[in-house]
């Protein structure tokens, strides 16, 4: 049998075992920047990290999102993998960069899964003075309105966090959670809604 913190648990691990799963890590996410990296021994509680790191095989890291970016991280081996819950705060105060920091292989490739894009994502001065606070180049991801807020590209303050690391093979980071309703979960669209699971696993090998 399989420890199981959702009681729908189960059932996915049987829908992703054509993947190679045999095993799913979930996190308890607070917009934290902790990375948690999972092992061979199970976990019977929720994790309360915002990252997984693992390099073992068959285990599903899984983050769950609603507008926040979904951030898939690997070596060029595809020896290690990463899954980063990535909001705002998480991208601000350095949750990426943490992640690296945890991997003991460097990663090489991202893949951006879906956020909420740049035409949706309002936010207030204070958010963009704290990125270009951090970094001058953040403000090519930020659009001034007149009611003194302003649009941000979420993919975009990403982009530049992983280039500044090094990694510029990235893909994805094209879609809207906010406007493509039928696709995506928006919690800023729609607080009381579902989310969007997003898992990287690496397969295990062919005996």
């Amino acid at each position: 049998s399989f420890p199981t913190r959702r009681s729908s648990d189960l059932e996915l691990l049987q829908q992703l075992q054509p993947f190679g799963v045999n095993r799913l890590v979930w996190l308890e996410q607070t917009h934290s920047t902790k990375v948690y990296r999972a092992t061979d021994q199970v976990e019977y509680a929720a994790v309360n990290a915002d990252a997984i790191v693992t390099s073992e095989q068959g285990v599903a890291c899984m983050i769950m999102t609603a507008d926040c970016l979904p951030i898939v991280l690997t070596d060029a081996a595809g020896q290690e993998i990463a899954c980063i819950h990535a909001g705002w705060r998480g991208l601000l105060n350095g949750v990426i960069e943490n992640t690296v920091v945890a991997m003991q292989h460097k990663p090489t490739h991202a893949w951006l899964g879906a956020a909420i894009g740049p035409n949706a994502f309002e936010v207030g001065a204070e958010v963009c003075a704290a990125f270009t606070e951090h970094d001058l180049d953040a403000a090519i991801a930020f659009t001034a309105k007149s009611n003194c807020k302003y649009m941000a590209d979420i993919y975009q303050l990403a982009k530049l966090r992983l280039s500044k690391l090094g990694i510029t093979q990235v893909s994805g980071g094209e879609s809207c959670t906010y406007q493509q309703t039928e696709q995506f979960f928006s919690y800023r669209l729609q607080p009381k809604t579902g989310r969007m699971a997003t898992f990287v696993v690496i397969k295990p090998e062919q005996e």
